[in-house]
Formats: C-alpha cells, sequence, structure tokens
C-alpha cells in the first residue's frame, strides 16, 4: 500500500480524511498504479521490438561495442 500521510500536499496524519478524498481507498490507487506500470512495461517491450525491427531493417543506424 502507498502511503501518501507524509507527502507535503496533503493532510497527512493530521486530516487523514484529505488522503482518502485525493487518492480514494488505497486498493484503487495501488491497483492504478500497478496497472500502470505493467501498461508502461508492455510499450517500452514493444518500443524496444520497434527499433531492433528498424535497426536489422537499416532503417535506424546503431553504434556497437567492439
Amino acid at each position: 500500500m502507498v502511503d501518501m500521510t507524509e507527502h507535503p500536499r496533503t493532510g497527512g496524519r493530521r486530516y487523514p480524511e484529505v488522503d482518502r478524498a485525493y487518492l480514494g481507498t488505497a486498493e484503487t490507487f495501488d491497483r492504478a498504479m500497478g496497472d500502470f506500470a505493467l501498461a508502461y512495461a508492455d510499450q517500452t517491450a514493444e518500443d524496444h521490438r520497434a527499433l531492433a525491427r528498424a535497426i536489422e531493417a537499416g532503417r535506424v543506424e546503431a553504434a556497437t561495442e567492439s
């Protein structure tokens, strides 16, 4: 679970209802962050595959280590 109580823009421990109103339930926020991370990883992998295909096809020049 993400703890936003110490974030300077939140109500913190003094006003936890501010955090709940801003983030929703901890489970909702955690799920949203997990979904974002998985989607970002998928996109990064696809971008790398596209780059590798472009290099192989000669559309992009790449430096290699010798």
